[in-house]
């Protein structure tokens, strides 16, 4: 929570509309999905209660068929019919038994034939529907004429696309017990399943949906579907086989009719009555990330937007203002710039803004007014200061140097020493050039001190090396800061060409761009160690805050060298320095132009 409050005010608007949207989108597709599960629940439930309600009915068909068969079976007149062979009589009994077939099947629609079998197997159809082709057939799957024949059951006939049933029947003399073969024949009733086709395409949820029956091999019996025959996961098992959206899929068993009663609901015909409800939802669901967008985007542009306009232009003042006073010379008077925060709004946070704008106003004042009083504290420490640095140069007297240099001068034009000439007179030129107040010189005059500094190391090793000076002459009037190169070509001299065996050369050169001047002082001495190297150029760069530590009193003059190059003119001049072991170095000093 806490981290949270260290966010910045548009972070945590943003984060809690984003959690906002998270949780509508959440809401939608778990009302959604609960919606789905439960319209899912619903045609499963009505669909086992279909299955239920056509399992009552197909047992009460069943019902009312056996009772037909019974009531045949054990009815006097077949059992005589079925008993006795004298042809007269049979044939009076054929006719009685056709009437009362005729009045069975006048109150039974699905009846379409009832046929007798006798014991030797001769048939008798009563409605010429059932032909010995039928009897044959259940004869050769069934034995029906066989005495293991003994218990009533229902065979499906579906052949030929005939979706009729047939109901066989065993007959036992119930009349005389003294007969030797109690069976005496076989009853096989003929009958349509219009009525059970009907109820099923009523209980159907809709023409998309399977419901109907299949026999043991699955083999559609009759269904809600205009074709009925072949094998049910042939003819929709691409309902069934749907990996992507699995349908709904109940099956219930009827024992006594060796049938299954099968539904099958894609998914689909689930979700198709649901299509409104997820439009709705998609519906509200857009219209609340609208809205919250809406009410991010005004909060946005009227609250937060202005806050971090006011933030940023608070922060802009402080910077400008340290800049601004920072760089500013000492000796230039101090001029205020008024800053005020630009919002052209109402309300409170227009009230805000304008207060703030009154505060920063005064505060402006206040720090221009603290800002002159710093100034005046500054310059009057700046006295102090020079003041006590001239007491400290006041205690060597240059008079003395002078005259020092005069009297040796003097001797040697007495003694005729021109080497005691030419160096005292070089010292005096170098030490004035060293102590005049100016910080900025031509670079001609530089050039003129590096002359006589070369004139004494000349003297000094006796033409050991080889001195070449290039300097371009559009940079003799420009400034330059004083004695910058003297002490690079003092380390030259000394840490490069005088330990070097045999004559060296020293290259002084200097030359302009256009945003840059640039001095090469270059020797083919000694060089310097790859590791000291990398330290000299690390302390160069500025990576090391410390003094450099080091033996080397090249290291020491070249660092406050470039010190000073730096503080003059900002951290992309100073110098640079590249060198090898035993074939030389060169300083490369950068100044602006």
């Amino acid at each position: 929570m806490k981290e949270f409050r260290n966010f910045k005010l548009r972070r945590q608007i943003a984060f809690l509309i984003g959690i906002a949207i998270v949780l509508i989108v959440m809401i939608s597709f778990l009302s959604y999905i609960n919606l789905y599960y439960t319209m899912k629940k619903k045609a499963k439930d009505y669909t086992t209660s279909s299955i239920n309600q056509l399992e009552d009915n197909l047992r009460i068909i069943k019902k009312d068929i056996k009772n037909v068969g019974n009531l045949i079976a054990y009815n006097r007149v077949v059992q005589e019919f079925l008993t006795y062979d004298e042809p007269l009589y049979k044939v009076r009994l054929n006719n009685f038994i056709e009437n009362m077939f005729n009045y069975i099947a006048s109150l039974n629609d699905s009846i379409i034939d009832i046929a007798i079998i006798k014991k030797k197997g001769s048939l008798s159809s009563f409605f010429l529907h059932i032909d010995y082709h039928d009897y044959m057939k259940l004869e050769e799957q069934y034995k029906i004429t066989s005495k293991d024949f003994t218990k009533p059951m229902f065979v499906t006939d579906m052949e030929n696309g005939r979706d009729h049933l047939f109901y066989i029947m065993p007959i036992f003399n119930i009349y005389d017990s003294s007969y030797v073969e109690n069976k005496i024949g076989t009853i096989i009733i003929y009958f349509n399943i219009n009525d059970i086709r009907s109820l099923i395409k009523k209980l159907a949820i809709s023409d998309k949906t399977f419901f109907g029956i299949t026999d043991q091999n699955d083999r559609i019996i009759t269904s809600n579907l205009e074709e009925e025959e072949g094998n049910l996961f042939e003819k929709y098992g691409y309902y069934i086989g749907s990996e992507d959206r699995m349908p709904i899929i109940q099956k219930k068993y009827i024992s006594d009719l060796n049938w299954n009663v099968i539904s099958i609901i894609p998914t689909k015909e689930v979700t198709k009555e649901l299509s409104f409800f997820r439009l709705l939802i998609l519906i509200i669901g857009l219209i609340m990330v609208v809205l919250l967008l809406a009410i991010g985007f005004v909060i946005n542009r009227n609250i937060t937007s202005p806050i971090s306009t006011m933030v940023d232009s608070i922060n802009k003042i402080g910077d400008e203002h340290l800049k601004q006073y920072i760089t500013t010379p000492i000796a230039e008077e101090v001029k205020g710039i008024k800053h005020q925060i630009d919002l052209d709004l109402e309300g409170e946070i227009g009230f805000i803004a304008k207060n703030i704008n009154r505060m920063l106003y005064k505060i402006e004042t206040i720090t221009q007014e603290n800002i002159k009083s710093q100034k005046n504290l500054y310059e009057m420490k700046l006295h102090k200061k020079q003041a006590q640095i001239s007491a400290l140069q006041s205690q060597i007297n240059p008079h003395f140097l002078y005259n020092t240099l005069e009297c040796m001068r003097s001797i040697g034009y007495v003694y005729q020493v021109e080497e005691i000439i030419d160096i005292s007179t070089a010292m005096a030129e170098i030490f004035r050039y060293s102590i005049k107040g100016a910080n900025f010189v031509n670079i001609s005059d530089e050039i003129e001190i590096i002359e006589e500094y070369l004139k004494i190391m000349n003297i000094r090793f006796r033409g050991k090396f080889v001195i070449d000076l290039e300097i371009e002459e559009e940079l003799l009037d420009r400034k330059m800061p004083k004695m910058i190169l003297q002490p690079i070509v003092e380390n030259a001299i000394y840490h490069g060409l005088e330990s070097k065996e045999g004559r060296g050369k020293l290259t002084i050169e200097g030359i302009s761009t256009q945003e840059n001047i640039i001095f090469k002082i270059k020797d083919n001495g000694i060089g310097i160690a790859a590791d000291e190297l990398k330290v000299l150029k690390d302390y160069l760069k500025g990576e090391f805050e410390d003094d450099i530590h080091t033996s080397q009193k090249r290291s020491i003059g070249m660092l406050n060298i470039n010190r000073k190059i730096k503080l003059f003119f900002g951290k992309e001049y100073g110098l640079e320095v590249d060198s090898k072991k035993d074939v030389g170095t060169e300083v490369i000093i950068r100044l602006p132009s």
